[in-house]
């Protein structure tokens, strides 16, 4: 029986501050897979949520680093990181 060699997946995650504006990043990315290796991007948008809450006027509120959602809250990152982010990192 034939063997392959499989090599592990890798996980990036790339932040919202470095994001699909950074082309030495993406260019890792492309780079790694490339070299054969399974490549999975998770995206952040935190800069992206924050930008559109105020556009909106609406607060964001943190709390020891962490962002504190109400409802309307989560509804912008969900739109942010769903379209924009996300858009920007998969085209």
């Amino acid at each position: 029986m034939p063997t392959t060699q499989h090599k592990d997946l890798l996980v990036l995650k790339i932040g919202g501050s470095v994001g699909a504006e950074n082309d030495a990043a993406l260019d890792a990315v492309v780079a790694l897979n490339d070299a054969g290796h399974p490549v999975v991007v998770v995206h952040g948008g935190g800069p992206l949520i924050g930008e559109w809450a105020e556009r909106m006027g609406m607060q964001t509120r943190f709390v020891r680093g962490l962002r504190v959602s109400d409802a309307e809250t989560r509804d912008v990152a969900l739109a942010v990181l769903g379209g924009l982010a996300n858009g920007r990192v998969v085209a």
